[in-house]
């Protein structure tokens, strides 16, 4: 495989190659990166198992033929974002679905998640691709595959291009597409997508009606899609925004911040400063590729807080429905979804409305494919929200994933409306608490060393599906949820039935109190996490049990002998 793809390398890959010392040579050759529900997304350099202009080629061929199999005369559409070479790798996807005879779609300038999966319905494509890494840092890039419902494709549906990625050998299909003539004509759009994406964003305000004077949002793009989406929408609706234009520049190196990710509070430096300086009620970061957002707010003691994925989508919610309720714009048959590693609130909440809520493995593309099977239900239940954990919401379907500019328009208007009632979200948080409970969820992510690292994750998970712990705060355990082994066990019944959702090595343990924890391991890297929740009556035993849950775990991840 290296003599024969050397033989393909331009000047400076070869260089680069040749720089690689034993170890970083062998990670770069020694499988074909994985192709799965994510599509692909990994380091870029020289390599099989590296993203660059060959494995990048063979995952279109793949995802291509796919498309052939399944639609007639399928049309594709391509964006991406601000990453080094996300431009080269749309154009070489773009090159290869024409190629293979399929019409292919353009935008002129980097864009949103979002957006690519608008315009992959808006434009009745048979599938999309995304060029992006979302949060990683500056030397991963990925390649995210859409469905026609523009919602990323879930395993049922890989299988397919799983087959043909395979089969296929990298250095031949690259050869034989290079050689190959265009089929049919790439298209570059004009900006009618990105218009009616605007307009139908704009749409989804509730009360648009709020005096907006005085109130001030400092928001940061994270050197990513998010800026002109972003401030159209939030300017046109009348908001006074002010961009960190320090980050504000497509840059792949993301070099004037700390991290291009909303859940870290190092994206948040240079926006708390420039609050400070204005005085701003509220601070907005989404990510490079603008699927997922993280606020910081201006609280009661006057300093900037932070708050988590399941805090600020569980305001979201309350504030939706409540207001929802009082426009008489909820219908009776109402559901909301969000991911089974997410916080209980959701749940609490949408019940106290007369919501559903429907419970999806992690990944918003199970989230996407929810909505459209409720769509092709004779009666099926009316979409309200969806969203996950990790800081990505959906507010309305014309969107099929995480929706950073939906979500940032409505945090905007959330706060306003609170502030319209001299209440910061730190009170409006407690009253959510006092309302349904004191939920706190919270998370212990875990990466091994490479060397004998995937073994010592796989003992942790199979420590836990045979010696749970089995009570805690005097609390027992009442049900395992198994999602490898497809069972979810009611202990104090003991019942046991089929799980029926696509199998993940995840397992759930709930406990009699309410409170739970999940264990999911990466699958591809030495990495894992434990996700877990408590819930009290009140903030004082709230904060005794998650200290002890917390101490539990720990406890039992030192106790493993390895």
């Amino acid at each position: 495989m290296l003599k024969r793809l050397r033989k393909l390398l331009t000047e400076a890959e070869k260089t680069e190659l040749d720089s690689y010392p034993l170890q970083a040579l062998q990670e770069a050759f020694h499988q074909k990166i994985e192709f799965g529900t994510a599509g692909m997304r990994g380091v870029m350099g020289v390599g099989p198992n590296r993203i660059n202009r060959f494995t990048i080629t063979l995952a279109s061929y793949a995802f291509g033929k796919q498309l052939l199999k399944k639609h007639a005369a399928p049309k594709m559409v391509i964006a991406h974002d601000n990453r080094h070479l996300s431009k080269e790798f749309t154009s070489i996807s773009a090159t290869v679905f024409a190629k293979l005879g399929i019409k292919t779609y353009v935008f002129k300038t980097l864009e949103p998640t979002p957006l690519l999966s608008y315009a992959v319905r808006f434009l009745k494509c048979a599938g999309g691709v995304m060029i992006t890494a979302s949060h990683n840092t500056k030397e991963y890039n990925g390649y995210k595959v859409y469905d026609a419902t523009g919602s990323q494709i879930i395993p049922k549906d890989l299988t397919s291009i799983l087959k043909i990625y395979t089969k296929a050998d990298l250095i031949t299909t690259y050869k034989k597409l290079d050689l190959m003539p265009l089929k049919t004509e790439i298209i570059t759009l004009n900006d009618e997508v990105e218009a009616s994406y605007i307009e139908a964003v704009k749409a989804i305000a509730i009360n648009k009606n709020l005096d907006k004077k005085g109130f001030k949002i400092v928001y940061t793009p994270l050197h990513g899609t998010g800026l002109v989406p972003v401030m159209r929408v939030l300017q046109e609706s009348n908001y006074q925004v002010f961009p960190v234009l320090s980050q504000t520049s497509v840059d792949p190196n993301f070099s004037k911040t700390e991290s291009p990710n909303p859940e870290s509070p190092k994206a948040f430096i240079e926006a708390i400063k420039y609050a400070k300086e204005l005085d701003a009620d509220l601070i907005l970061a989404s990510d490079p590729d603008a699927d997922r957002v993280g606020l910081a707010y201006k609280g009661q003691d006057q300093e900037y807080h932070l708050l988590t994925g399941n805090e600020s989508a569980s305001l979201l919610l309350e504030y939706i429905l409540k207001a929802y309720q009082e426009q008489k714009l909820l219908p009776p048959n109402s559901v909301m979804f969000n991911s089974v590693v997410t916080s209980r609130i959701g749940k609490a909440i949408a019940t106290a409305y007369g919501v559903k809520n429907k419970v999806s493995l992690t990944g918003f593309k199970y989230i996407g494919t929810a909505i459209h099977k409720e769509e092709l239900k004779p009666h099926g239940a009316h979409f309200v929200f969806g969203y996950e954990e990790s800081y990505g919401c959906l507010i309305k379907p014309f969107v099929r994933d995480k929706d950073a500019v939906q979500a940032i328009l409505l945090y905007a208007e959330m706060t306003l409306y609170y502030l319209k009632q001299n209440k910061r979200l730190d009170a409006a948080l407690e009253e959510l608490y006092q309302k349904y409970h004191y939920y706190q969820a919270d998370q212990i992510s875990l990466t091994a060393p490479s060397d004998g690292g995937q073994e010592y994750i796989n003992h942790l998970i199979t420590s836990f599906r045979s010696k749970p712990i089995k009570v805690f705060d005097k609390a027992p355990l009442v049900q395992i949820d198994d999602y490898l082994l497809q069972t979810t066990t009611k202990l104090l019944k003991e019942q046991s039935k089929s799980l029926k959702t696509d199998p993940q090595n995840m397992i759930i343990y709930t406990y009699q109190d309410k409170s739970w924890l999940a264990i999911r391991p990466s699958g591809t890297e030495p990495k894992c996490k434990i996700y877990y929740e408590v819930v009290a009556k009140t903030r004082s035993i709230m904060l005794r049990k998650q200290k002890l849950l917390k101490a539990a775990i720990e406890d039992y991840i030192k106790s493993l002998a390895f």
